[in-house]
């Protein structure tokens, strides 16, 4: 943004606090860092920051301390009673701005108590306007709107409130954070088990002395062993009172002055404050929180907060006591942190809120090389959000560095050790087994703390009882319909069906009613994934050993002819509308439980046999299909799995984005031949292991 003027116009006060002034702050350092000239224009409030303001080396215009209201207004309702006041500050702000001799490219207002009608007036002295607002209860006239709270059916909150070419950027991925909360995000570790410290920070002004209340609660436990850091409001009339409060406890601290929370929340257990700015920088560093609204237009955030397991709501500034903190504190302290709430938090903001706002300002996007190019077009600036389950599998490496250019991807597993090296903390997140009878309902809630986009189930357990509920997740679910899993998941089901598509398939019986089924056979569960407990048998002994030897019954198993080719795993890749997009053969060269070394191979029988798949079951999504290519030319399916397989990567890698198809993102060119999408043909795929060693 070089050689650009800023003007930012908001305000602090002993009533409003000092949110507004802070979180402009930390948007004014990252446009100065990268060559913004950055005013501020203030009115002379009591409590006011102008001061901070300067020594952070930003030049203030003061306008006077206002005669006709105070500044006790929180809802824009009550403009039409101050009509002189808002056109009082706009002719001052006008001013401001001209006695600076400036031509501001953009002008910032972070004010509650300013709508459409003082943007309108600013129209002549600026060119572009970026509100910053929570409230969503008025008009605005603005270029660029910011609204970085997380509240229900947000996407349609400002429909109707601002122009039409209006840029509108929503939620917490858009949070206001220093650079530090970003750094440390990576770093510090989820909370879990018992709670070793605790810190106590309700904003900037505490005017009923909420942080007496919360001391008194944590003192009444009778903990010293609990580390209790207090952090005083800056402005508070209460800091004499809170010091003799905290006298001769040694295991309480009082800070004040902070130049940034973020050392204190990194080494903190559990935060006990108000719902405001450090809502966010609570949830980037995964802290755990006991919050209390302060404000009217924070009990929604707090209520959609709570929903989502990302904090525990005490209840409003006037219904809390001493008594409610207590309790809440000793039942954390009684069944201890979970890291999974820790985990929601950190998921939900990532610290690069301000570098997304400073790029939809400034029209370019840093490269972590340091150069620049142009950003995204307006309605691709926010990165979809992709989950996955099954997140500890062979294909996610690849899944991770194919799709996180241009996806923000995520990753779950019902097994907390299997986190690869390569995936962020942040990206990774433990979930129950699909046994669980919890599954579902805590899947859902991470993909609503996450606000996941799309979430693509990985394994077999999970599929039905994930389709089942598809109807109900706020997010995209990137599987088959349920009557289709149903039928494949069941391999004897499967190969019925196939067969009644004219497909050619191998013999496929029950054990028990074995009788066309000749050895050596294939031996496999009926229900099952991957090569779990399959086997080739030679002998009615090698059989019945194989069965004895799995500790399951006979009726699990099915048996299946052998048959003599050329395997493929195939991915089979449909849009939205279940329109067919792609079909990469892919040719296994060794085999052993998963795919190790594998070819992409634009065979035309295993296309045709697939083609005729789809044609007769045309789902929407991705999916795999097994078969085995017959020294006669004959494709023969052996099995369909109802997902995505290990070997979806390979098609990645081969140029078919299963996931571009599916939304809408792709604009990849079909063949002229096939109306398909082509793919890179004989492309390899080596698996190695890594190995790690750490202590």
């Amino acid at each position: 943004m070089t050689e650009s003027t800023v003007i930012v116009r908001t305000d602090a006060s002993l009533t409003v606090g000092t949110g507004h002034v802070m979180r402009c702050l930390t948007l004014a350092s990252a446009l100065r860092k990268h060559g913004a000239a950055v005013s501020f224009i203030c009115r002379d409030h009591d409590g006011h920051l102008c001061d901070l303001i300067e020594k952070r080396g930003f030049s203030v215009s003061r306008l006077p301390t206002p005669n006709a209201v105070t500044d006790t207004r929180y809802k824009s309702s009550d403009l039409d009673r101050h009509v002189s006041s808002w056109r009082e500050d706009a002719i001052q702000t006008i001013a401001a701005i001209d006695a600076l001799g400036l031509e501001p490219d953009w002008l910032i207002v972070d004010h509650y108590n300013v709508d459409e009608k003082w943007e309108t007036v600013l129209r002549t002295s600026v060119d572009r306007i970026m509100v910053i607002d929570d409230l969503a209860d008025r008009r605005h006239d603005c270029d660029l709107l910011l609204d970085q709270n997380l509240v229900g059916q947000i996407s349609t909150r400002y429909v109707n409130k601002v122009p039409e070419t209006c840029n509108v950027l929503l939620g917490p991925k858009y949070a206001l954070l220093q650079p530090v909360y970003g750094e440390l995000c990576e770093r510090v570790p989820a909370r879990s088990g018992s709670i070793q410290r605790i810190l106590i920070s309700v904003g900037g002004t505490d005017p009923d002395n909420l942080t007496g209340r919360i001391l008194a609660a944590c003192l009444c436990l009778d903990r010293p062993d609990i580390g209790v850091d207090v952090v005083l409001p800056t402005a508070s009339p209460y800091a004499k009172k809170l010091r003799e409060q905290a006298a001769g406890h040694a295991h309480v601290h009082l800070h004040r002055n902070l130049p940034t929370l973020a050392p204190l929340m990194a080494q903190s257990d559990l935060a006990i404050g108000a719902a405001g700015a450090t809502s966010w920088e609570r949830l980037c560093l995964g802290l755990p929180a006991l919050v209390v609204t302060v404000a009217d237009h924070q009990r929604p955030i707090a209520d959609e907060q709570q929903r989502r397991g990302l904090i525990r709501w005490l209840g409003h500034k006037d219904q809390v006591t001493e008594s409610n903190v207590k309790q809440a504190l000793e039942q954390l302290l009684l069944q201890g942190l979970d890291a999974a709430w820790s985990n929601r938090c950190r998921a939900m903001v990532d610290g690069l809120g301000v570098q997304r706002v400073r790029e939809s300002l400034t029209g370019i996007t840093e490269t972590a090389e340091g150069s620049i190019r142009p950003t995204r077009s307006r309605g691709n600036q926010v990165r979809k959000r992709l989950l996955f389950t099954g997140g500890g599998g062979a294909g996610s490496e690849a899944l991770y560095r194919f799709l996180s250019g241009r996806y923000d991807v995520h990753f779950a597993d019902g097994d907390p050790e299997a986190k690869p090296h390569f995936v962020p903390s942040r990206s990774w997140h433990p979930i129950p087994l699909a046994s669980v009878p919890t599954f579902v309902k805590e899947l859902d809630r991470l993909c609503q703390a996450l606000d996941v986009d799309l979430l693509v189930p990985g394994v077999d357990e999970e599929l039905l009882s994930i389709s089942q509920v598809r109807n109900t997740m706020e997010c995209e679910v990137l599987l088959p319909p349920t009557e289709f899993i149903e039928a494949h998941l069941d391999k004897l089901a499967s190969q019925s069906l196939l067969r009644t598509f004219g497909l050619s398939t191998p013999e496929t019986e029950p054990l028990r009613e074995r009788q066309n089924v000749a050895f050596p056979c294939i031996v496999k569960p009926r229900r099952g994934r991957g090569s779990r407990d399959v086997a080739v048998v030679h002998s009615e002994q090698e059989l019945q050993a194989h069965v004895l030897l799995s500790r399951r019954q006979p009726d699990d198993f099915i048996v299946q002819a052998f048959l003599q080719g050329q395997e493929y795993t195939v991915t089979i890749v449909a849009d939205r509308m279940s329109d067919l997009r792609a079909i990469v053969p892919v040719k296994v060269i060794i085999k052993k439980g998963i795919t190790l070394r594998a070819e992409t191979d634009c065979d035309e029988e295993v296309i045709a046999a697939c083609v005729k798949i789809h044609e007769a079951q045309p789902v929407a999504g991705c999916f795999n299909v097994q078969l085995v290519k017959t020294p006669e030319g004959v494709a023969k399916p052996f099995e369909i799995n109802p997902r995505i397989s290990t070997t979806t990567c390979l098609a990645l890698a081969a140029g078919v984005n299963f996931v571009d198809v599916y939304l809408g993102e792709g604009k990849a060119m079909t063949s002229t031949m096939t109306g398909l999408l082509p793919f890179r043909d004989h492309l390899q795929l080596k698996r190695s292991w890594c190995n790690e060693f750490f202590i």
